[in-house]
């Protein structure tokens, strides 16, 4: 049970789909209400509650937790799913190391740097909520900025700039304005190696996110 109602949502959703194989929660009462009751974060579509809130996050939440739970059963869901984005926070503290490097900092100044990110408290009130996609979508920001500023012409790096970026805005799709500026940004860091082959793998990266998500 959780004390927010999207992340109670999320939750459901989430669950339905890893453990039952399902996209959706079928509600006996929507014929009675003709489809106008529903509860945050959803909707309903021919009987069948449906996220509306985010439900890229619920998709990619799924997708990790789906083959795990396979593994290892239906009973390890529930101690799966609160674990992932605290995971996925700590991790971005070795992504934060990795960019302020590519930023030419020392090794030192990388390290405070990742360690203040992890005594933020801000950082671990999102980090506690573990079914909001906050953390998850500052992930994949962290992931693309320290892939788009490796000084390196590698059609990989631009493919992995693409894929990051383009799971952010799947798991976010309303912050697109700000992406597409830090996109930008990046790519004037990267005029040198910018030619229309590496703009292709950054495109295939981004596009396949873009295809899934529509």
């Amino acid at each position: 049970i959780f004390n927010q109602p999207d992340e109670m949502a999320n939750y459901a959703f989430i669950k339905e789909w890893v453990v039952n194989g399902e996209v959706g929660i079928i509600e006996p009462l929507a014929e009675v209400s003709e489809n106008q009751v529903h509860p945050r974060s959803m909707t309903v579509v021919e009987g069948r509650l449906v996220p509306i809130g985010f439900p890229g996050f619920i998709a990619a939440m799924s997708s990790i937790l789906r083959p795990v739970v396979w593994l290892f059963g239906e009973s390890s869901f529930n101690w799966l799913v609160v674990r992932v984005t605290p995971f996925v926070a700590v991790l971005s503290a070795w992504l934060l190391f990795g960019i302020m490097r590519a930023l030419n900092l020392d090794k030192r100044a990388a390290l405070i740097g990742a360690l203040a990110l992890l005594a933020l408290p801000p950082w671990w009130y999102y980090a506690s909520r573990p079914l909001q996609s906050n953390t998850l979508f500052v992930f994949f920001i962290l992931a693309g900025l320290w892939a788009g500023l490796l000084k390196n012409s590698k059609l990989a790096r631009f493919f992995f700039i693409g894929l990051s970026f383009g799971l952010a805005l799947y798991v976010r799709p309303s912050e697109w304005i700000w992406v597409f500026g830090l996109i930008g940004i990046l790519g004037y860091y990267n005029r040198e190696f910018l030619d229309w082959k590496r703009i292709f793998f950054f495109g295939i990266g981004s596009g396949i996110m873009a295809v899934i998500f529509f």
